[in-house]
């Protein structure tokens, strides 16, 4: 709520341990209203009269107020309303309580327990470019296809902790402005088509980390998404990606498959992605990573930390810059390294000034095995050889 503050409106929500209603008092300033309330109730009812009937109001924050139901003038008569903290109750349900408020742009409503939300609930918030609801009961199989469709000044949306499977497609179709769209831990299986719909290609965010994803099989995928900088998909259980999924997005800069189940990167998977800067594919099964999936892009962090390769292909780091990329950070660890082929991957970083996870390095802990004769040998044949040696190495 930085804004609020920005502007001198502050209203602050304290707990004590007596139940009573929250109790407001109200100090007038240069530039507006100070509302500091205490909340005292841990079943609180919110009426008209507790922060309603100002013009001069414009933030108001009832973070963990104990609100359990919020009557329908709660808010009546406040037109210099913005932004509105709601977050932190048990409101499980409302309805059109927003309706004296129609200049409010940023509404926090996340773990408040809500289950419901009525179609008619934010069709008089056509201003709103905020709006969290993240971390509730909300299931988005019972989410009215319409219930956004007078938002479409939307930039931020958070609906991430709910249970978005099911949701229809078109619950997002009226949007037209958004920028970041939040679906963190929904129980997704898949990628929704309703956070990929060719009115969204405004959208510069997108996470989907933390879900139940397993393939990324669709190269029409992101077909639309061609404004998209910031791609999310760690922790999910993804262990298939088609080698064009990625290709429409040619404004990317992040991409994140940390936690995952790859074993194979594609050939060309980040080939041309020339604005691509941080690749983040630790903790996943890869054990084998070719050069020429990152040709041509601008990275700069690369992680392939927590893998299953036990060498890169010759002068890595070298071949990546040569062809376009700018890799500073690069993240190799814990991997079930031959000892010949780390060899020639530290002397590489070294030399070029690449910062690594150096120490990951010190001998502390097992990083690497070799056989009697030291040589980086890269065929793919004999992985299963070194990681087994490596895997008895780390469990003594």
């Amino acid at each position: 709520m930085a804004g609020i503050a920005a502007k001198g409106f502050i209203l602050l929500a304290i707990i004590n341990v007596l139940y009573a209603d929250p109790t407001c008092t109200r100090k007038m300033i240069t530039i507006g209203l100070n509302i500091i309330c205490e909340a005292e109730s841990p079943n609180y009812v919110l009426r008209r009269g507790l922060v309603s009937d100002n013009n001069q109001t414009a933030g108001i924050v009832l973070r963990n107020c104990g609100i359990t139901r919020i009557e329908k003038d709660a808010f009546n008569a406040l037109p210099s309303l913005e932004e509105l903290d709601l977050s932190q109750n048990n409101i499980k349900e409302f309805s059109r309580v927003f309706r004296q408020s129609p200049n409010l742009k940023k509404l926090n409503l996340s773990g408040s327990f809500i289950e419901q939300i009525k179609l008619n609930a934010f069709d008089r918030l056509t201003k709103l470019n905020s709006l969290d609801l993240s971390n509730n009961l909300i299931m988005g199989k019972n989410l009215d296809s319409h219930t956004f469709d007078h938002c479409r000044s939307i930039e931020y949306l958070d609906l991430g902790g709910n249970v978005m499977t099911g949701t229809s497609d078109h619950l997002l179709h009226a949007l037209e402005t958004i920028k970041t769209l939040i679906l963190r831990r929904c129980s997704l299986q898949a990628v929704p088509g309703f956070a990929t719909r060719s009115n969204l290609n405004t959208m510069t965010q997108l996470a989907l980390s933390f879900n139940q994803i397993t393939r990324l099989h669709d190269p029409k995928t992101f077909a639309e998404l061609v404004k998209l900088e910031y791609l999310e998909l760690g922790g999910n259980l993804i262990d298939f990606v088609h080698e064009d999924i990625f290709k429409p997005m040619k404004s990317i800069r992040a991409i994140s498959l940390h936690h995952n189940k790859i074993s194979r990167l594609p050939e060309n998977l980040f080939t041309d992605l020339n604005k691509l800067i941080n690749i983040n594919l630790s903790n996943n099964l890869i054990e084998y990573v070719p050069v020429n999936a990152f040709r041509r892009t601008s990275v700069k962090n690369l992680n392939l930390a927590g893998n299953r390769f036990t060498y890169l292909q010759d002068n890595f780091c070298l071949e990546l810059r040569n062809s376009g990329a700018r890799l500073q950070k690069f993240f190799f660890n814990q991997n079930p390294w031959q000892c010949a082929c780390l060899n020639e991957v530290l002397k590489e970083v070294k030399n070029i000034g690449i910062e690594y996870n150096s120490i990951k390095f010190k001998g502390k802990e097992p990083v690497c095995v070799t056989s009697k004769e030291f040589q980086c040998k890269r065929q793919m044949n004999i992985n299963d050889e070194y990681l087994e040696m490596y895997n008895n190495l780390v469990k003594k």
